[in-house]
């Protein structure tokens, strides 16, 4: 099968086999004397299993990882569990920090209606005190970037807000 027929079959498009190939994802194709790609039916199970494997959240690298022990003739099962296991603990802390977050929006929310809406154009809105408590991911790009959000909302709103990791721990206005 050409290139086109076994992307068909997968689902995934010609340039996504191509990469795959140059990551060594997929073993390269046989040439016909045209030098068009030829491929095995084997290897549309094996795109579709690369493609599952990334809508579980494994990396390339952990995908590549998995097919060499396979193409090593090993059963990879406890390889993909302790994987898996891991992606479980990572989705875990990341709900922890994600219900933390909502937490915090959920109480700026709260805090905002309650204040006088000619306040937060005050020029002589009071100097304000912002902490973050605890672990930063600096792979979480959103926490940092609401904590400056916070801060510039705290300057606004004359607001004096103390963040902890896991929950607001005081919201004072004036």
């Amino acid at each position: 099968m050409r290139i086109g027929e076994i992307g068909a079959f997968a689902g995934v498009d010609s340039q996504t086999i191509r990469f795959y190939e140059r990551e060594g994802l997929l073993p390269g194709p046989c040439r016909d004397s045209n030098g068009y790609r030829r491929y095995g039916s084997a290897v549309v199970g094996r795109l579709r299993f690369i493609r599952s494997a990334q809508g579980a959240g494994l990396t390339l690298a952990e995908i590549s990882s998995t097919l060499r022990l396979r193409d090593a003739g090993e059963v990879p099962c406890a390889h993909v569990s302790a994987l898996l296991e891991q992606k479980l603990v990572d989705v875990q802390v990341r709900q922890r920090e994600l219900a933390a977050l909502s937490a915090e929006i959920s109480e700026l929310i709260e805090t905002s209606r309650g204040l006088d809406s000619a306040d937060c154009f005050d020029a002589d809105i009071r100097a304000h005190h912002h902490t973050v408590e605890g672990h930063v991911d600096p792979a979480a790009n959103g926490r940092q970037g609401l904590h400056g959000f916070v801060g510039e909302l705290e300057a606004w709103c004359g607001w004096d807000v103390e963040v902890g990791f896991d929950e607001v721990v005081e919201v004072v206005g004036e």
